[in-house]
Parts: C-alpha cells; structure tokens; sequence
C-alpha cells in the first residue's frame, strides 16, 4: 500500500470534484454505523472506531480517529468533532442537537440518510455531465476522422486537376 501512496495523491488532486461526491458517501456510512452502534449501547469510543473503519476511506478514517482521545478525555462528541476536517458543518450541528436532545440516534440516522441523498445525486449530475463529456469526445474524434477522409480524398482530385 505505502508504494501506491503518490498515485493515490495524484488520483485525489486530479479528481476533485469527485472528492466532493466520497466524502458525502464516506459520511453516510460513517453516520449510518455509528447510529447503529449507538442503538446497540456499543461505547462511544469504540462506536467512533467502528464508524472510521466503515467509512472505507484511510483519510477520513484517520482523520476520524483523531477525535477518540477527545472523547476519552471527555469532551462532547460535537466537541471532538468540530476538529475534523472531513465531516460538513450540517453533520456536526446535527450531532450537536442530537446530544443536547438526548436523540443522538435519530439525529445519526437522519443525517446518513441526508448524505445519502446528497451524494447519490451529486453523482447521479457527475454521470450526467461525464456521459455526455465522453459522447461529445467521440462525436469529435468520429467528426475528425470523417473530414480528415474526406479532405485527403478530394484534396488528391483536386490538385490531379490543377484546382
């Protein structure tokens, strides 16, 4: 893995509005198992452990397992979250009126479902726009290929005849 490290950079810098799309999904996986480990009574530090690992991302998961010594020192979770880099600022207002609600779980489940939503449609657009991109590239090398026939073909005549 450490040897496909600078590919893996240049992917991520390369693509960044894709980067955009795996962070909305990173997070719905991430909010969708730590609803679940809450709802099972798991502790919060191993339930934030859970949630980095399904996240399936080692940026987001490392970045979320920052916030764990903070948790365990004993801040709030919106507390230690405020820290992250990849979570969006709905996410930690939701998980901060999910904790002074007392309905953290619901909260948690409420915004999965909203990354969900959110990411699904950012790529349903990114399919859109690079379907038609690719279409347009063909119809352009295609196009291409049929004038340059075409010019060789005639242009040939054309000089045979002094024109």
């Amino acid at each position: 893995l450490p040897q496909t490290r600078p590919a893996t950079v240049a992917c991520r810098v390369s693509f960044l509005a894709v980067n955009h799309k795996v962070r909305l999904m990173c997070c719905r996986f991430m909010f969708s198992a730590r609803g679940t480990d809450v709802a099972r009574g798991l502790d919060v530090v191993r339930c934030i452990q859970n949630a980095a690992a399904s996240t399936a991302n080692p940026y987001i998961e490392r970045d979320l397992l920052k916030t764990v010594p903070a948790v365990r020192s004993g801040s709030t979770l919106s507390e230690a979250f405020r820290r992250t880099r990849y979570l969006t600022p709905m996410s930690r207002n939701m998980l901060e009126t999910g904790e002074v609600s007392g309905q953290l779980e619901s909260q948690l489940s409420k915004v999965a479902e909203y990354h969900f939503n959110q990411g699904t449609a950012a790529m349903h657009r990114a399919t859109t726009v690079f379907g038609t991109l690719i279409v347009l590239a063909v119809c352009l090398l295609v196009g291409g290929l049929i004038i340059s026939f075409w010019t060789r073909l005639y242009g040939g005549m054309f000089d045979e005849l002094g024109i």
